[in-house]
């Protein structure tokens, strides 16, 4: 039953979801390079509008759901009630923008994109983001993470071999490249569903539609609000930017953003177990093991994102220039910032599962409400042109990174303090900063290394980056096995683990 265990299912996890961060980074990359700043930018705003509106729907049933069902397994019933609500988001929507919104609502909604182009992308995020979620959050709940990893592994594998054909045939366009997400997640979900649903651990005998009602209303009352002002704060902003900046300003705060997804991999990797390890031992009344696991878990990710960041926020531009081309030059900047987002963002998604895996979504709500609330004038400010009536600042993509970030960093530390006050707990703040002043300093004299090894020997960009990781790996280390409290450890259980380490590279076979 070893893929039963809490730390096989962390490997499972963590190997999988880097792998499959690494080529769905690489895909992105790929299709912002074949595509360009002006069709990547639609393709982005189209994503991002699509990705508010499921909150709306949404109501914070899909985190009921995931929770109920790692808590006790549940019977057929139950998940067919659960698709039966997931049809019912999906058809809405889709009858309302083919059927009931005129030409001219459908233009100002999505700022001047055809009704078919819209119709396509709201079905790719619905399969991608909900559909494929579902199976996902199933997959887990039965401690089945080997199986729906891999598939989710295979999935992006494959699509970006289809990325690169088409791109190389002069195909690609954004219409096709939703089309072919549809298809793909279609028949993913298709393969989840025959899998996973082979045997139910419930008499069916045992559902009840007003009990399960009274579980979801009781969870999700506190998260309707949130859920709302969600919408509004993600589908306006995206907006804005969109009018304000146009499709280009777009690309450059879209690419900043996958950036910074590929720097939160380790997080996506871990947070359905998390997930599922907290609610489960908050049911039992296991109250040390849900610090002890709080404890670790945040200190660890936090350190893994501003490690990365650390490495790449110094090489923005030269990044920008190889990697995307020379289109994208102009927004190394903003990808400098956004580069920074990671770190809280994977905090915050930390203590967010916290709230939620133990059934405390008051506090969460209010926090959410109050931040994103003051975010939507805060990033009219920065975006709106200097001439209007109301005027701004003009900031573009800039201005968007600046907001994530900084309105990332309080509402994290606020939830954490709320957090631990609830718990009884110390609010330990200091290795946040510690953390990225460290890895920061460090990324910064490790580029400047490269930098002057690459001008004496004539170096080439991509030999001048290899040789900036290795120095940069090379300060971290030393400073973490100094410090290793950073990451939560006492430095004789970090000796421990590289015991460990050193005996199993040593082991004949």
């Amino acid at each position: 039953m070893l893929d039963r265990s809490v730390k096989s299912r962390f490997g499972v996890s963590i190997a999988s979801n880097v792998l499959r961060g690494g080529v769905t980074f690489i895909t992105g990359l790929a299709l912002a390079r074949a595509l360009g700043p002006q069709d990547y930018g639609s393709f982005a705003f189209l994503i991002g509008s699509f990705s508010a509106i499921k909150q709306l729907l949404d109501c914070g049933t899909s985190s009921a759901f995931f929770t109920f069902i790692s808590q006790k397994p549940r019977g057929r019933a139950f998940f067919a009630s659960y698709a039966a609500w997931l049809a019912l988001q999906f058809a809405l929507p889709l009858a309302a923008i083919a059927l009931i919104l005129p030409d001219q609502f459908v233009a100002v909604l999505w700022v001047k994109h055809d009704r078919n182009i819209v119709l396509l992308a709201f079905i790719a995020v619905f399969m991608q983001q909900q559909a494929w979620q579902t199976m996902m959050q199933v997959g887990e709940s039965m401690r089945r993470t080997a199986f729906v990893q891999l598939l989710s592994l295979g999935l992006a594998l494959l699509h970006l071999a289809i990325i690169l054909l088409l791109w190389k045939a002069q195909m690609l366009n954004v219409s096709l490249l939703f089309i072919l997400t549809v298809a793909e997640y279609l028949v993913a979900t298709y393969i989840a569903i025959r899998v996973l649903f082979k045997v139910s651990p419930e008499p069916a005998g045992e559902f009840s539609w007003s009990a399960t009602l009274r579980e979801y209303r009781a969870y999700c009352v506190p998260l309707i609000l949130y859920s709302w002002v969600g919408f509004a704060n993600g589908y306006v902003e995206n907006w804005l930017l969109q009018l304000f900046g146009g499709s280009v300003e777009q690309a450059y705060f879209a690419v900043g953003s996958q950036f910074s997804a590929g720097c939160r991999v380790a997080t996506s990797a871990m947070l359905h177990i998390f997930w599922k390890e907290i609610a489960e031992a908050h049911k039992a009344g296991n109250l040390v093991r849900v610090e002890y696991l709080y404890r670790r878990v945040s200190r660890f990710l936090f350190m893994v994102s501003a490690a990365i960041s650390g490495l790449l926020v110094p090489w923005s531009a030269q990044i920008a220039g190889a990697v995307l081309g020379p289109s994208f030059i102009a927004g190394a900047s903003v990808l400098a910032v956004m580069l920074l987002y990671p770190l809280h963002a994977s905090l915050g998604q930390i203590i967010g599962t916290m709230y939620l895996a133990t059934g405390r979504n008051t506090p969460q709500v209010i926090i959410g409400i109050v931040s994103m609330t003051l975010s939507i004038p805060l990033t009219y400010f920065l975006l709106a042109p200097a001439d209007l009536a109301v005027p701004g600042l003009a900031l573009g993509g800039m201005g968007m990174a600046i907001k994530m970030v900084g309105t990332t960093v309080i509402t994290t530390n606020v939830m954490a303090w709320w957090l631990a006050r609830q718990n009884r707990w110390s609010f330990l703040w200091q290795h946040q900063f510690v953390a990225t002043a460290a890895c920061l300093g460090l990324g910064w004299l490790s580029w400047r290394v490269a930098q002057l090894a690459g001008g004496l020997l004539q170096l080439n960009m991509p030999t001048e980056f290899v040789l900036g990781t290795i120095a940069y790996g090379l300060m971290l280390a030393a400073y973490l096995w100094l410090h290793p409290a950073i990451i939560g450890l006492e430095r004789e259980e970090l000796q421990t683990y590289m015991r460990r380490l050193l005996r199993r590279r040593n082991a004949p076979g």
